[in-house]
């Protein structure tokens, strides 16, 4: 197991923070009164600044996937530094919007690094051209997320967002970039089905087959559905089994799809992606890993699908 925290001590430190501006005439170093201070006075014995540092551990590692039946699991300890400004507790406004420590690591699999090459990959694919489409990785309470309107095989760790599960508030905030309109259908899989990576794409393979097919995509009896989970039980799917996913109405602003993808989740308990009609696919699984092959997997039978269709051959094998 390895921990952000021992990588940073055995290459480089981590570069300092970029503070956001206290309020005027608070100085976290400075000795103050109570009365000209924004911050919480500290016993003068005590030597300590009135910001505290908070670690935060994740229980719920990323898995590093190899071949056959072995894997190894990278855990990342991040920090992350707080200012009271009249109190212990840091609220949302109190937190350093630009927090690179959460983002800049030379670990290839920490989630901001995982984020740049994964995009550059779809991109590659055509899958997120056009800055369309998104990705989001989460490590225990930390959700890591893509910037909006950048083109996605351009973006670097510190384009990235952060945010807190568990709060649903912004740890860190890119300068120059706006959050993913996304966003609210990504906490959809984190809190329904304790997702651990979710991907948006806007694949012409998704965009055809919500054009041929009417409330549900469905095939069966081929190979790749293997690499698909049952989720209500476990275990994969099996070659014979037919793959369900709902299909849901597009709407003009990508965050007013929250409420039918919440209803698409909840009534398709098996299913591990939505698809939006004329738009493309929500894909999510328990790590980063699983959701990339979930990903490449559903793409695959969806270009199936519409060679099928092509040529007269039913999705659903016929007993």
């Amino acid at each position: 197991m390895v921990n952000l925290k021992s990588i940073f001590s055995n290459t480089s430190p981590a570069p300092p923070l970029r503070v956001a501006s206290p309020k005027k005439g608070c100085s976290c170093s400075s000795k103050k009164s109570k009365s000209d201070s924004c911050c919480k006075a500290e016993p003068k014995s005590s030597g300590k600044s009135c910001c505290k540092t908070e670690s935060t551990m994740a229980s719920k590692p990323l898995m590093a996937e190899t071949t056959g039946s072995s894997s190894s699991s990278t855990s990342l300890n991040s920090e992350v530094k707080l200012c009271c400004r009249g109190s212990s507790e840091a609220n949302e406004d109190e937190v350093i919007q630009d927090t690179d420590a959460l983002v800049l690591s030379k670990h290839p699999d920490h989630p901001a690094n995982l984020i740049c090459e994964f995009c550059r990959i779809f991109y590659n694919n055509g899958w997120v051209t056009g800055t369309g489409g998104g990705i989001t990785i989460r490590d225990n309470d930390y959700v890591y997320l893509a910037p909006s309107g950048v083109q996605k095989e351009r973006i670097q760790p510190l384009d990235i967002f952060v945010m807190s599960l568990e709060t649903q508030k912004y740890l860190r905030k890119p300068l120059h970039y706006k959050p993913s309109a996304c966003t609210p259908l990504f906490m959809a899989a984190y809190t329904m089905r304790n997702a651990g990576a979710c991907i948006h794409t806007h694949s012409q393979n998704a965009v055809m087959c919500t054009l041929l097919f009417d409330k549900v995509f469905e095939i069966s009896s081929i190979e790749q559905i293997k690499a698909l989970p049952k989720i209500v039980e476990q275990g994969n799917m099996w070659y014979s089994d037919k793959l369900v996913i709902p299909i849901i109405e597009n709407t003009e602003k990508e965050e007013d799809l929250e409420a039918s993808l919440r209803k698409a989740i909840a009534e398709y308990p098996a299913a591990t992606a939505v698809l939006v009609r004329r738009h493309g696919i929500y894909v999510w699984g328990e790590t980063v890993w699983k959701a990339k092959i979930y990903n490449e997997a559903i793409d695959y039978l969806l270009e199936l699908a519409v060679k099928m269709k092509q040529m007269g051959i039913p999705t659903v094998k016929l007993d």
